[in-house]
C-alpha cells in the first residue's frame, strides 16, 4: 500500500481509537477499523489475505460485514481457498499529487464559493449536501464523519454554486501528506466544474499547512478530472466484500 496513504489512515484511525464502538487493529501487516455506524466502506481492512489473517479479522469484526482492500500484487496472489469467501471485487485508483511543484490554482468563477464548515447550521449542510449524492441515512452519516472532525481535526469543506450548497469534500493534514475524502456533487450541480474547484480549495489549504503531497481515491468518472489537474496515478486497488452470515 502506498506509503503516504497508509500514513494518512493510520494518523486519523490512532486520534478514533477514543471513540465510543470504534476499534482498530493493527498487527501481522494488517491495518482495519470497525465501527458501529452502518454505512458502506466504514469497516474495511488492507493486508495480505491469509488463513491465519483471514482468521484474525473475521474474529475482530465477528458478525459484521466488512470490505477488504487489495493491492494488484495481493489480488493476484489470492488462492481459490482464499477467494470464495469473498464477494466479486470493485476496483479504484489511489491517486497522488506532488503539490510543491504545481502551478497556481486559477481563480474559479464569480458564482463559485468554497468555505470551511465552521458553524453548526453549515455542518448541517455539509450534511445534507454530501448524503444527497452518497445515499446515506443522515444519522449514519453523522455517526461516522462528525468524529472524523470533532476529534481527528479533519477539515469539511463545502462549495456554493450561485449561493446554494452544491458540492463537498473533507480534507486531513496532521500527517506528511493530505487526505481528501467525502467529495461529493449534488446531482443538478454536475458538469460545471465544481469538483475541480473545491479540489483546488484542498489544495491550496494542504499548501497552507506546508505539506508536499496530496492523495484521493477516485471512481471512474472522477479519476480523468483528477489526472487533468495533476494527480497521478500510484496504484490499482481493489475491494473485496465479506459478508458475515454467509460465511
Amino acid at each position: 500500500m502506498n506509503f503516504f496513504q497508509q500514513q494518512n489512515f493510520k494518523d486519523i484511525l490512532n486520534k478514533m481509537t477514543i471513540v465510543d464502538g470504534w476499534r482498530v487493529l493493527e498487527e501481522h501487516g494488517l491495518l482495519a477499523l470497525k465501527s458501529t455506524a452502518a454505512i458502506p466502506l466504514v469497516n474495511f481492512v488492507w493486508g495480505e489475505i491469509s488463513n491465519d489473517n483471514l482468521a484474525l479479522v473475521k474474529a475482530f469484526y465477528g458478525n459484521c460485514d466488512f470490505y477488504w482492500v487489495l493491492t494488484k500484487s495481493q489480488k493476484e496472489s489470492l488462492d481459490e481457498v482464499s477467494y470464495q469467501h469473498f464477494h466479486t471485487s470493485e476496483e479504484f485508483p489511489e491517486m497522488i499529487m506532488d503539490i510543491s511543484s504545481s502551478q497556481r490554482r486559477m481563480d474559479a468563477s464569480p458564482e463559485v464559493r468554497v468555505a470551511k464548515v465552521l458553524k453548526p447550521d453549515e455542518l448541517q449542510l455539509w450534511t445534507e449536501t454530501a448524503i444527497a449524492t452518497f445515499g446515506f441515512a443522515e444519522n449514519d452519516f453523522k455517526e461516522f464523519f462528525y468524529p472524523l472532525i470533532d476529534i481527528a481535526n479533519c477539515i469539511p469543506l463545502l462549495l456554493y454554486y450561485k449561493e446554494k450548497p452544491a458540492a463537498t469534500a473533507m480534507i486531513y493534514c496532521g500527517s506528511p501528506v493530505a487526505g481528501i475524502y467525502a467529495m461529493s456533487t449534488k446531482p443538478e450541480f454536475r458538469r460545471l466544474g465544481l469538483g475541480k474547484a473545491i479540489v483546488n480549495e484542498c489544495l491550496a489549504i494542504a499548501k497552507e499547512s506546508n505539506l508536499n503531497y496530496a492523495v484521493l481515491y477516485a471512481s471512474k468518472d472522477g479519476q480523468q478530472l483528477y489526472e487533468g489537474m495533476g494527480f497521478e496515478i500510484s496504484q490499482v486497488l481493489y475491494e473485496y466484500s465479506f459478508v458475515a452470515m454467509s460465511n
